[in-house]
C-alpha cells in the first residue's frame, strides 16, 4: 500500500537550472540535441529545446524569456564557424551573461583544425565539449553556490585552479585535450 506522503514527495530534488539549446542556424540536425535534452532532464535541468537551424538572435531571444543560464548550441554540420561569426554583437545586443557551449562536429573534414578552439573563443564561445558529462561538470560548477576562501570576504570566491575541456579536435598525434584555467576563458 502507497502511502499518501510517498505519493507527494518527488523521486528526485527540484532543481533550479535552466538551459536553453539548439543547432546553429544551418544546421538541419536534431538527434543529437534531442539526446542531450533527454540527458539534461534526467539530470532534473529545465531544458527549453529549439531544435534545428536556430539563428543566433532566436536563441538570445529564448534565454532572455526563459531566464536561462547557459546556452548551448551543437553542430553536426562542420559549419558552426560561420553560424557564430555574429556572437559577440549578440551577446551585447542581449545584455547576456550567459556562458555559450558548443559542441558537435565544429568544422568540416577529417582532419580538425588544432588553432579552432582559440577561434571559437575569439567569436564568443566559452566553452567547447565534446561529450555530455564534459558539459554537465562545467555547467554544474558555474551553477554552484560558491564558498568563500579562508581568509578572504564574501566576494572572492574559491575557483578550481583548471577546467578540463574536452575538444572535438583531432591530428595525426590523435585526440587533443586542452586544460585551460578560467581566467582564460
Amino acid at each position: 500500500m502507497r502511502s499518501a506522503f510517498r505519493a507527494a514527495v518527488p523521486l528526485r530534488p527540484v532543481s533550479t537550472a535552466r538551459l536553453v539549446i539548439g543547432m546553429t542556424e544551418s544546421d538541419c540536425h536534431t538527434v543529437s540535441i534531442y539526446l542531450f535534452k533527454l540527458f539534461l532532464e534526467e539530470q532534473n535541468i529545465a531544458v527549453l529545446n529549439l531544435g534545428a537551424c536556430v539563428s543566433l538572435e532566436r536563441m538570445f531571444e529564448a534565454a532572455n524569456d526563459f531566464s536561462a543560464q547557459a546556452i548551448v548550441f551543437g553542430a553536426q554540420n562542420g559549419h558552426a564557424y560561420d553560424d557564430l561569426i555574429g556572437l559577440q554583437q549578440c551577446k551585447k545586443r542581449y545584455g547576456s551573461t550567459c556562458p555559450i557551449f558548443l559542441g558537435g562536429n565544429l568544422t568540416v573534414g577529417a582532419e580538425k583544425d588544432r588553432d579552432a578552439v582559440d577561434v571559437f573563443r575569439e567569436i564568443g564561445v566559452d566553452y567547447i565539449v565534446s561529450d555530455f558529462e564534459s558539459f554537465l561538470s562545467i555547467f554544474l560548477y558555474l551553477t554552484s553556490p560558491k564558498v568563500p576562501s579562508v581568509g578572504q570576504d564574501d566576494s572572492a570566491m574559491l575557483a578550481p585552479p583548471f577546467v578540463d575541456v574536452a575538444t572535438e579536435l583531432s591530428g595525426a598525434a590523435g585526440p587533443i585535450s586542452i586544460r585551460l584555467s578560467p581566467k582564460d576563458l
